[in-house]
C-alpha cells in the first residue's frame, strides 16, 4: 500500500474529515462535468466548430464512464475508514485524480492533441492534486502527465498515430508544426509544474500549521489533565475534615455526649445537613473532574423523572421564598429508561432550575416536561425570566461567557455552569439547545427554554398516544 499519509496526521480527526468533504466536492463536481461533456457539441456547433461522428461518439462513451465510475466512487466513500495502513479517503483522492486524467488524456487526443482546448484541465488535476497528496506523489503525476503529452504530440506530428482535431478550431491544423508543437509543450510544463510548486507549497505551510495546533492541543490536554490531578487531589483533603466533622455532629445529635435541648438538637440537624450538601458538592467535583480526566462515568438505568423530582425538592425551599410555581409534567407512557450517570444528570438539571430560579421574579413559573419519543426522551425546562437576547443564544453555553442581561443585574456566576451541562449532556451522547422567549414567557418577562435529547438505552417501541400528566406544585 503506498503511503500517503503524514505520521502526524494519523490521530488528528480534522485532517479525515477534510479530505473526506473534498472526496465528496470532487465527486459532485465530476456529476457537473458530466453535464458539461454531454452539452460540449451543442456548445461546439453554437461557435460554428466541427466534431466528427467519432469525436461526439466518444465525447458520449467517456461522459457515460467518468458517470459511472463517479457513481462507484460515492458508493465507497462512506464505508472508507480513516486508518493509515489501510485503503482509505487519501487512497480514494489518489484514485479519483488517476481515473480523471485517464480519461481526460483520452479525450484531448480526440480533441486534437497538442491543439485541443481541453489540455488546461491539467493545471486544474494538478492543483487539487498538490492540496491533498504528498509531494513526491504529485510530481510524479505531473511528470507523467507532461511524458505522456509529450509523446502524444511527437507521435501525432511524425504520423505515427492519427490526429482528431477540431476543425475550424484553427485556420489550419497545427500538430504538424514544430514549433507550435514545441511551444506548446514548454507552456504545458511551465503550466503544471508551477501550478504543482506552488499549490504544494502553500499546502505544505497549512499542513506545518496544522502540525502545531495539533502539538499546541497537545500541550493543553497535559496541562487540563495535571490541572483536573491537582483538583482532585486538593478537593479529596478537603473531603476528610468534613467528613471527619460529620461523624462528630453524629455522635453529638446521638446523645454520646449528653442530653440536647430541642433548640441544639434542630441547629445539630442543620449543621448535619449543610455537611452532607457539602460532601455531595465535593464527590460531585471528584466525579466530574474524573469524567474529563480518566472518562469515568457510572452509568446505569437511571429514571429522569425521579432526579427531576429530586432537584425540585432541593430547590423547594427557595422557590417557596420568592413564590414561584414549579410544574414537573410527563407527556406519554413510560418503556424505558435512559443509561446515564445520575449524579452528573442531576447536576444538570439542577443547574438549569437554578438558573431559572435566580433570574425568575416574584410570582414566577417554572415547567419541566418529560416527552418520551420513539428512540429518545426530551426534557424540556422552560421558566418565564428575563429571558436572553436572540444574538446571544448560541454564545450562553461557551466557558465563562454571561449574557448581557445578566451583567446588568449584577448577579454572581462564573458562566461555567452551561458549558459543564453541555459536556455532560454530551457525554451522555445527548444533545441541548436553548430558545427565548420561551412559551411562558411575555413581553416583560419573555423566558428560557432548554430542551435536552438523551437516547434510551434500549430500543424502544411505538410509544402509547395516551397523554400522561402528573403535576406537583411547589
Amino acid at each position: 500500500m503506498i503511503k500517503l499519509v503524514p505520521d502526524w496526521t494519523k490521530e488528528y480527526v480534522e485532517f479525515w474529515d477534510a479530505i473526506k468533504r473534498r472526496n465528496l466536492l470532487f465527486i459532485k463536481l465530476r456529476y457537473i462535468a458530466v453535464l458539461m461533456l454531454l452539452g460540449f457539441g451543442y456548445f461546439a456547433s453554437l461557435i460554428e466548430l466541427q466534431l466528427t461522428p467519432t469525436q461526439k461518439l466518444l465525447i458520449l462513451f467517456i461522459a457515460v464512464i467518468i458517470f459511472l465510475y463517479n457513481v462507484a466512487f460515492q458508493f465507497i466513500r462512506p464505508k472508507l475508514k480513516s486508518e493509515a495502513g489501510k485503503f482509505n479517503p487519501l487512497h480514494l483522492s489518489l484514485l479519483q485524480i488517476l481515473f480523471d486524467l485517464t480519461a481526460l488524456t483520452i479525450l484531448v487526443y480526440f480533441t486534437g492533441g497538442i491543439e485541443s482546448p481541453l489540455l488546461a484541465f491539467y493545471v486544474f488535476h494538478m492543483i487539487i492534486g498538490s492540496l491533498i497528496l504528498p509531494t513526491y506523489i504529485i510530481y510524479t503525476i505531473a511528470g507523467l502527465s507532461f511524458t505522456v503529452i509529450t509523446a502524444m504530440a511527437l507521435l501525432q506530428f511524425y504520423s505515427v498515430i492519427p490526429s482528431f482535431p477540431i476543425r475550424r478550431l484553427y485556420s489550419q491544423p497545427e500538430f504538424d508544426n514544430i514549433r507550435f508543437v514545441l511551444v506548446s509543450l514548454i507552456d504545458f510544463a511551465l503550466l503544471i509544474f508551477v501550478s504543482v510548486f506552488l499549490a504544494n507549497k502553500i499546502a505544505h505551510q497549512l499542513y506545518k500549521r496544522e502540525k502545531q495546533l495539533v502539538e499546541t492541543l497537545e500541550k493543553l490536554n497535559v496541562a487540563e489533565n495535571r490541572k483536573q490531578k491537582y483538583i482532585m487531589g486538593i478537593v479529596h483533603e478537603i473531603k476528610s475534615p468534613i467528613a471527619a466533622t460529620k461523624s462528630i455532629l453524629d455522635l453529638v445529635s446521638k446523645g454520646y455526649v449528653g442530653k440536647l435541648s430541642e433548640e441544639v438538637k434542630a441547629k445539630i440537624k442543620r449543621a448535619e445537613a449543610r455537611t452532607d450538601e457539602a460532601l455531595e458538592m465535593i464527590n460531585t467535583i471528584l466525579r466530574i473532574s474524573g469524567m474529563r480526566l480518566l472518562n469515568q462515568k457510572k452509568f446505569a438505568l437511571v429514571d429522569i423523572v425521579k432526579i427531576l423530582r429530586k432537584v425540585i425538592d432541593s430547590y423547594s425551599e427557595i422557590a417557596r421564598s420568592k413564590n414561584i410555581y414549579i410544574e414537573l409534567i410527563e407527556k406519554g407512557k413510560r418503556k424505558d429508561n435512559v443509561e446515564g450517570d445520575e449524579k452528573l444528570l442531576e447536576l444538570v438539571f439542577s443547574n438549569i432550575v437554578a438558573n431559572a430560579l435566580k433570574y425568575s421574579e416574584t410570582n414566577g413559573h417554572i415547567q419541566l416536561t418529560v416527552s418520551y419519543g420513539r428512540k429518545s426522551v426530551e426534557i424540556q425546562i422552560c421558566d418565564d425570566g428575563i429571558g436572553v437576547p436572540p444574538h446571544e443564544l448560541d454564545k450562553i453555553f461557551d466557558s465563562y461567557y454571561r449574557s448581557a442581561n445578566l451583567k446588568e443585574l449584577k448577579t454572581e456566576g462564573t458562566g461555567l455552569g452551561l458549558s459543564l451541562v453541555k459536556e455532560i449532556v454530551e457525554q451522555h451522547n445527548g444533545k441541548i439547545k436553548a430558545k427565548s422567549p420561551s412559551p411562558l414567557g411575555s413581553e416583560k418577562r419573555p423566558g428560557t427554554c432548554f430542551k435536552i435529547k438523551l437516547p434510551y438505552s434500549v430500543k424502544r417501541t411505538e410509544p402509547d398516544e395516551a397523554l400522561l400528566t402528573i403535576k406537583g406544585g411547589v
